[in-house]
């Protein structure tokens, strides 16, 4: 029987933010003191919200898009590391950004396939990563987010 009495991990966030909130930064006057605490505020909040690490999906998804754009051009295919396909994040985005370099001011049908499924791929990654640390940012820059 699940024990119900039990906080969630959302809960107990949510009350480390409450507690910071409402009564340690009420108390707080050396300004570096503040801006440290609702760093914190911010990181409590986000806590909850940020999900699973997406990781994984998102270097299948990048790998899987340069696979289909290496099957069509040859010239990828030849840039493609020894050992591919390879899920390490690095050596995948790195590959990324050197298909995304070489394909700014081409008009090869290669480049423009590349601008056309490549770049809105990761564009769409970075999104996510905003909207989801967005929160971070205010609190990062000192500002408290609206509850």
């Amino acid at each position: 029987m699940l024990d119900t009495r039990l906080p969630t991990d959302e809960h107990l966030w949510q009350c480390m933010s409450e507690t910071m909130r409402k009564v340690v930064l009420p108390s707080l006057e050396d300004p570096f003191a503040r801006v440290t605490l609702i760093r914190l505020i911010g990181l409590a909040e986000y806590a909850p919200a940020r999900g699973n690490d997406p990781t994984e999906r998102r270097i299948s998804e990048v790998v899987t898009c340069i696979d289909q754009l290496a099957a069509r051009f040859p010239a990828i295919q030849q840039q493609l590391p020894t050992q591919w396909p390879q899920m390490d994040a690095c050596v995948v985005y790195e590959l990324c950004g050197q298909l995304l370099a070489g394909a700014v001011g081409d008009n090869s049908e290669q480049a423009q396939q590349i601008r056309a499924e490549l770049k809105p791929l990761i564009l769409a990654q970075l999104d996510e990563d905003l909207s989801v640390s967005s929160p971070l940012i205010a609190s990062f820059g000192g500002q408290l987010n609206e509850k």
